[in-house]
């Protein structure tokens, strides 16, 4: 791998040099593929998702996701580390984790009905954010001490929640990485929300599995403690008709040869943040993978494979 020289010239001011930290092959003509170290010139940023870019003369569409501003080639580690943490640095992210209910309700329940197992033990949270789960666990679980651990400077900030709560006594507030952390004692439960889309994404089970094996009891216990990862197969048909139908009918006029135009850019791309009602499921999931996390190892998580197959029980439209 090597990131080169963009060898941009003074008349080029409106570019912005980015590294592709990873490689990606292009599934449409519209894109470009890159290799992990490619020299990107970002002509525009279309969106949060695709940015207008040139690489090696070429011009295309490039994912957000596999940019970054430094060379990774320049300390891969620290840039990984700085680039993830940072993110969780701000309340945007912990806002919108903590407004969705289902989710957060679920570890509210969990420590609710699991009260006369955590009463008086001792309980890790991994990667706490602002402090929810600790709150939880020190309040409604009563547990005799919680271990707040968060790698990101917002620990500052759970911190300034649990003193605001009278917690300080039950609840320690530690930054650090999972894998530098050191405690007084093993803890009878870890618990956290590493979960990420597409389940693994962000890795973030790694330290989970490895604070797991240095400082969890031999009986305690993770939560969650199984983790599934379905595939079905389904149809955004709403979506079809307001992004690629509208097209048929623009204010009385026929608009329609654009619509292979607005195929080739929606179908081509991931659908992102769209709540699939389970009515367009097309046949029930297949469960892709199903970890149990007080088990399972990193050699598990590197390699997923699975044979499935669907029935399909309605009209895709």
């Amino acid at each position: 791998m090597s990131c080169g020289n963009s060898g941009r010239s003074d008349d080029e001011d409106q570019r912005q040099t980015y590294y592709a930290i990873s490689n990606y092959t292009a599934v449409e003509d519209s894109q470009l593929s890159l290799s992990e170290g490619d020299v990107v010139d970002v002509l525009e940023k279309v969106n949060e998702t695709w940015w207008w870019a040139e690489v090696e003369g070429e011009t295309g569409y490039v994912p957000t996701n596999h940019l970054s501003e430094t060379c990774p080639s320049e300390g891969v580690d620290r840039w990984q580390d700085v680039e993830y943490f940072s993110s969780y640095n701000t309340l945007k992210l912990h806002l919108e984790m903590l407004s969705d209910k289902p989710r957060t309700l679920a570890y509210r329940t969990a420590f609710e009905t699991a009260r006369a197992f955590i009463q008086g033990k001792v309980v890790l949270d991994l990667g706490c954010g602002t402090g929810i789960l600790s709150v939880f666990s020190a309040c409604l679980g009563d547990s005799r001490k919680v271990y707040a651990v968060e790698a990101s400077d917002i620990c500052e900030q759970a911190e300034r929640v649990i003193s605001h709560n009278s917690l300080s006594e039950k609840v320690s507030v530690i930054q650090t990485k999972a894998e530098d952390l050191e405690l007084p004692e093993k803890v009878d439960l870890i618990v956290s929300e590493w979960m990420g889309t597409m389940l693994l994404f962000e890795l973030m089970i790694e330290s989970v599995l490895v604070a797991r094996d240095k400082w969890l009891k031999p009986d305690g216990v993770m939560w969650p403690s199984e983790a599934c990862l379905y595939l079905a197969p389904c149809s955004a048909h709403s979506v079809y008709n307001e992004k690629v139908m509208f097209w048929n009918d623009v204010y009385g006029f026929d608009f329609s040869p654009l619509i292979p135009v607005t195929q080739a850019e929606i179908l081509g791309h991931p659908l992102h943040n769209h709540v699939l009602p389970e009515d367009d499921c097309l046949s029930p999931p297949a469960t892709v993978a199903r970890l149990l996390l007080k088990t399972a190892t990193l050699e598990d998580i590197e390699k997923i494979t699975s044979s499935f197959k669907f029935k399909i029980t309605k009209d895709g439209k």
